[in-house]
């Protein structure tokens, strides 16, 4: 309080004199590197700390409870301007230990007392309570940017708490410390483990394999976690393998037992399973023999180091391990040898000679690996391991046909050019004819475009010209192979330049163009023929780029053959680009059995069938070699835009073509659905029939989807007329297994004759089961209109089938199903039997269903069992039936519902 101010102190609790505030009365219990940024003298004067404070007794008592009793992380002092609040954060600053332990009455309870008088005020109490355990504080003023700054209330609030008498014992730690102290903070209080995990990222160098395995030791007990923090840890996973074998394999007789296991799958090519391994340890003249029981406790041992599929094969845990076992070979304790494991699988596979192209690449390959010769010299089997050439001999001896070694499709893509070297020099035919690919080894090789491979084979005495197929240079630029011409084309001395430069068109590859034709001709005339035959094959094509190269890069003029045969093939891209260069329709080569609009509506350019159209001798009905019009023609190549333009122009719609097909038949045969709607909107008719006395719904039937087929059948197409070999549509979708045109045939109610039955069991035995379901759908249809009579002819035309089929040898697959279906007829037909009043009868049918039935049906068996004695009053047996029906199905209401009512007494139930 200031000596000019009025008011007497009032000593309040026992409370001394003020505080003093000068910073020399300050009491930094705790010493620190650390310095606070800011403390209260830097905001406020002496003055302004020994202001009186009155009236808000009752804040500490909310700050108490809010922070100390409750417990809330975070109290905020609201109020407006000059209320106190900066007062009341001072104050538990002024009463913290960071300042001297010596208050004076600051606070009161607005009373002002005589010097002597001395009464307790739990106010105090409250704020003393706060103040003990304030551990750092922070002042936000806007007059000073800096204090307002993240950076600086860090650093700020961290120096405080450097200097906490509380936090006196973690201090004491930072102390010892000699790095960084925020860091050290951080480990020692909140991360207590950060040193152990920092050790193990850094070891592991991101390698989450490298901490599941690390902590999978410690876990099994291997590792203990003093190991993880006073040890030097392996670094990377392949030296974790290394610790991992010496925890596993302690004596290295232990190691010597399982290392043959190891040997073989560092050498395998692909995983192998259990008799697989044991076949390989086993095989005649091998060094190694384990039974099927030593072999499981191997693999037991090695458990940790294998992968174990569900398929059963089995393979190193991982490449780490691999690279481990291939690094340290030579290990005092635990040393592999791959090249066993090599000669081991060679063993197998001699076992199994005459081996395949495959798996004599796979002999060769361990072959190579094992080098018996030097290595195992006069071992295993003498007469192949005591040469030289003993390889060979041995590549020989095993082969089924060593001409055709090299036709192997993998070796194509990915070579291995020392295999392929040795199986060249024990007599593999780079010439060799794969008759399931038409190719020989070398026309194989350009293909696959291996240019390594190809020179290899052309040194071996590879044929450019092969007596069957194209030739080498064809081939290459078939495939874009840019790389291989200068390698061919020097040999073929430019007897398939105008073939490869044909293929190159045809395929887009305009580098492969550029390099064919800028190389020597031997005749001027022959390179612009061969350049115009690849523009028209190009166009026929649809390769654009192709044809704008030629035409800009080569000068061509004549465009027409080339326009022809891009409107063939349906090629619009191509014909605009042609259109675009002027191309005119009247210089174009039009046949008679190719009309111009024709073409123009199959290229499928409508700017070109609209310039077609405009010329004055156009013929909108004008027809091919086959009686195709334009718009037969547009519905079969589905350009539904020309249809309809076609439509607007005055094409009949009904026009057929030689063979008796309409533009809707076509448009049905492609399945083309918006071309289908189109034609039919149009009015076009859909009883026609071709020359062979088929229908719209004969070639729906055929392949249409069954989106097409419901809109015919919208339309009224007839489904009922045979085709001149008397079959019928429903027929046709049996024979064509075409499930969606059955089913829509039979919802719009398809007769169902003895021939469609017979056709059904002869070439679709499962389509059966669609019908059965089909009758038995109609059963319950009339079932429900209460016409009973007509119900039980389809149920007994149903159960007729049935037992037809159950009779027929050649459906013996589907005789489990024919079955269900069978006892499901008789439960049907049960169900009417007792809507029609003859109870017993349906009885009689219910109990020739067997006890082997299947859950449902033998359910709906005793439920109706037991409504037929209850509608004969014979409740016992109607009792026994619902709850064997109740047993079955616990959840079922009605079920349930019965055998309630069956246990009333038996007056109730006459009642009711």
């Amino acid at each position: 309080m200031s000596a000019s101010s009025a008011r007497k102190r009032c000593s309040v609790n026992g409370i001394q004199k003020h505080v003093p505030v000068d910073s020399a009365s300050k009491r930094l219990v705790i010493e620190s590197p650390l310095q606070p940024l800011f403390d209260l003298d830097q905001f406020f004067s002496k003055t302004d700390l020994e202001d009186v404070f009155i009236g808000r007794e009752w804040a500490f008592r909310e700050i108490y409870e809010s922070a100390v009793v409750d417990k809330i992380p975070v109290t905020i002092v609201e109020g407006c301007r000059g209320s106190g609040k900066t007062t009341i954060i001072n104050q538990l600053v002024l009463n913290s230990s960071f300042y001297s332990t010596k208050t004076s009455d600051t606070i009161d309870s607005g009373c002002v007392a005589d010097d002597g008088t001395m009464w307790n005020s739990r106010n105090y109490e409250w704020m003393r309570a706060v103040a003990a355990r304030l551990v750092a504080f922070h002042i936000c003023n806007i007059q000073s940017s800096s204090s307002c700054s993240i950076p600086e209330l860090v650093c700020n609030i961290g120096a405080w708490l450097s200097r906490s008498p509380i936090l006196k014992s973690y201090t004491d730690i930072l102390k010892k410390l000699d790095n960084h102290l925020l860091t050290n903070a951080r480990r020692s209080i909140i991360d207590p483990f950060g040193d152990v995990v920092d050790r193990i990222l850094y070891a592991a160098n991101g390698s989450m394999l490298y901490i599941r395995l690390l902590l999978r030791l410690v876990e099994n007990g291997q590792l203990s976690l003093r190991y993880l923090t006073q040890s030097n840890l392996p670094t990377g996973d392949v030296n974790l393998y290394g610790l991992i074998m010496d925890l596993t394999f302690t004596l290295p007789s232990m190691f010597a037992r399982v290392v043959p296991v190891l040997n073989i799958l560092l050498a395998a090519l692909r995983p192998l399973d259990r008799s697989e391994l044991l076949a390989v340890l086993n095989s005649p003249n091998s060094d190694v023999s384990v039974t099927e029981v030593e072999l499981e406790k191997i693999l037991t041992i090695l458990s940790p180091l294998l992968s174990f599929a569900s398929c059963g094969s089995i393979t190193l845990h991982n490449t780490a391990l691999r690279d481990w076992l291939l690094t340290n070979a030579n290990h005092p304790k635990l040393c592999s040898d791959a090249r066993h494991g090599h000669i081991l699988l060679a063993l197998h596979l001699t076992e199994s000679a005459p081996l395949d192209s495959i798996r004599l690449f796979e002999l060769s390959h361990h072959l190579l690996k094992a080098h018996p010769y030097k290595y195992m010299h006069g071992k295993y089997i003498p007469e192949f391991t005591s040469s030289k050439d003993g390889q060979i001999h041995w590549i020989k001896r095993c082969s089924k046909d060593i001409g055709k070694a090299l036709l192997n499709h993998r070796n194509m893509f990915f070579p291995n050019t020392k295999v392929t070297q040795l199986l060249l020099m024990a007599g593999a035919d780079v010439n060799a004819f794969d008759s399931s690919s038409t190719l020989t080894v070398m026309q194989e090789a350009v293909a696959a475009g291996n240019a390594h491979l190809v020179s290899l084979f052309l040194s071996n005495g590879g044929i450019v010209h092969q007596p069957q197929g194209e030739s080498a240079l064809t081939i290459a630029a078939k495939f874009g192979h840019i790389e291989l011409l200068p390698l061919l084309f020097p040999l073929d001395n430019t007897l398939a330049i105008e073939a490869a430069l044909v293929e190159g068109a045809r395929n887009g590859h305009r580098k492969v163009i550029r390099y064919l034709l800028a190389q020597n001709w031997n005749n001027a005339n022959k390179r612009i023929t061969a350049i115009e035959s690849a523009l028209i094959v190009a166009a026929g094509a649809g390769q654009t780029k192709v044809c704008e190269l030629l035409i800009d890069s080569y000068g061509l003029n004549d465009l027409a053959k080339a326009m022809c045969a891009a409107c063939e093939q349906g090629r619009a891209d191509t014909v605009q680009f042609f259109l675009s260069r002027g191309v005119s329709l009247s210089s174009l080569p039009w046949p008679a059995e190719r009309p111009a609009l024709i073409c123009a509506v199959e290229s499928g350019s409508w700017d070109f069938v609209v310039a077609v159209l405009s010329q004055a001798k156009c013929n909108i009905e004008c027809k091919d070699a086959f009686g195709r019009t334009p718009i037969i023609a547009a519905a079969r190549c589905m350009h539904v835009g020309l249809i309809d333009l076609l439509l607007n122009k005055g094409a009949k719609i009904d026009q057929q073509d030689n063979r008796g097909w309409s533009a809707l038949m076509h448009a049905v045969s492609k399945n083309h659905l918006p071309s289908v709607q189109l034609l039919l909107d149009k009015n076009a008719k859909s009883s026609v029939k071709d020359e062979d006395g088929r229908t719209l719904a004969h070639i729906a039937c055929s392949s249409a989807s069954r989106l097409v087929v419901d809109r015919l059948l919208e339309c009224g197409m007839p489904i009922e007329d045979r085709d001149n070999d008397g079959l019928y549509p429903i027929q046709i979708a049996i024979l064509r297994q075409n499930r969606d045109a059955l089913e829509s045939l039979l919802t719009r109610g398809a007769r169902l004759r003895t021939s469609t039955w017979l056709t059904a069991m002869e070439s679709f035995p499962e389509v059966t089961f669609i019908l059965l379901s089909k009758l038995l759908d109609d059963a319950g249809i009339l079932f429900r209109k209460k016409r009973f009579e007509d119900a039980m002819h389809r149920l007994h035309y149903a159960l007729n089938k049935c037992e037809l089929c159950l009779d027929n040898q050649k459906l013996q697959d589907i005789h489990s199903g024919l079955t269900k279906v069978r006892l499901q007829i008789m439960v049907s037909m049960a169900r009417v039997l007792r809507r029609q009043g003859r109870t017993l009868q349906a009885i009689e049918v219910c109990s020739f269903i067997e006890a082997d039935a299947c859950e449902r049906v033998r359910f709906e068996s005793l439920l109706l069992q037991a409504k037929c004695h209850f509608d004969l009053q014979d409740l016992e047996r109607a009792k026994v039936h619902a709850r064997a029906a109740v047993h079955l199905r616990p959840d079922h209401d009605e079920a349930r519902q019965l055998l309630n009512t069956l246990m009333l007494p038996s007056a109730t139930i006459a009642r009711l």
